[in-house]
């Protein structure tokens, strides 16, 4: 469980560090986020499948 919570909480820093960098708004909501950060630029859309992956991993265990 805290593993999960970690690797969720990661993700979202990171996410806010993309949209930092490229100087954008971040939506309040989830439901926005994926598709502005997709507007953002090719390698960042590549990236959001990458935090897709990520958080929808399902062998992540907590010792």
């Amino acid at each position: 469980m805290s593993a999960r919570l970690l690797i969720n909480r990661m993700v979202e820093q990171a996410v806010q560090l993309v949209f930092l960098y490229n100087k954008r708004y971040r939506p309040g909501t989830y439901k926005w986020m994926s598709r502005d950060l997709g507007q953002i630029s090719p390698v960042v859309n590549e990236h959001v499948k990458q935090f897709e992956g990520i958080l929808m991993e399902s062998s992540i265990t907590s010792s």
